[in-house]
């Protein structure tokens, strides 16, 4: 089985949906992913994910599952603490301040200041929780550390949703705490990260990284000597 990250194209915030630069990047977005033989399409029940799933599902003929777990994720500091107020964004500069050790492991993190006043621990629980519900339903069950393969599948499934949401889910899928993998991938806007689950001979599924953060199908989108901005959410 193969699980496709898609990121949402770039947003209108205040309205929840895309802008025209965003309705494009998602339009590429979906001709990039149009072969990879998806079978089934979810997407957060945000308005800026729905319309950038929606470009992919009437390439594919497919319908959309809404997530409402995938939503993206609710962190309330003040932006003076942390420049935009979210993890996902201000990682490196959480780290700078506590060190690695201080969020290597799941525990520690958790029980940081940092995070322990806010909603943040709850929804990354229940995005965790509700993306582990969908790999049993396609036959990958989690125990422990690791998934077991209760029905094999060679099907591909696409998640489109956000920066905070998506890094909680993969990051728990490699074990790797949530603050850490927010400082080594900072997805761009329809950004795609593609992990197999590799199975061996006892059916235990290792999540096998394909590809992360692959954005080249929006590179051309920009004018020449410009990047694309990383920003999360």
């Amino acid at each position: 089985m193969r699980i496709l990250f898609i990121r949402h194209g770039d947003p209108n915030y205040e309205d929840d949906c895309l802008t025209p630069l965003g309705h494009v990047q998602a339009k590429a977005a979906a001709e990039r992913v149009k072969d990879e033989g998806i079978s089934r399409i979810y997407s957060s029940t945000c308005g800026r994910a729905y319309e950038t799933a929606l470009y992919a599902a009437e390439l594919l003929q497919l319908p959309v599952e809404r997530l409402e777990f995938m939503r993206e994720l609710d962190w309330c500091w003040d932006d003076a603490v942390f420049g935009k107020g979210q993890p996902w964004v201000c990682s490196e500069d959480i780290l700078r301040r506590c060190g690695a050790d201080a969020f290597r492991t799941e525990r520690v993190w958790r029980e940081h200041e940092y995070f322990t006043p806010e909603p943040l621990i709850a929804r990354v629980d229940a995005a965790v929780e509700g993306f582990d519900g969908v790999l049993a339903q396609h036959g990958y069950v989690r125990c422990g550390d690791v998934y077991r393969c209760v029905r094999p599948s060679d099907e591909t499934i696409a998640m489109y949703s956000h920066g905070g949401s998506s890094s909680a889910v993969v990051a728990h899928m490699l074990n790797i705490s949530f603050p850490q993998f927010c400082t080594i991938c900072q997805p761009e806007r329809t950004s795609i990260t593609s992990i197999v689950m590799k199975t061996n001979e006892e059916g235990l599924a290792i999540p096998l990284v394909e590809i992360m953060n692959d954005h080249r199908h929006i590179l051309g989108l920009f004018p020449e000597g410009e990047k694309p901005c990383v920003s999360y959410s």
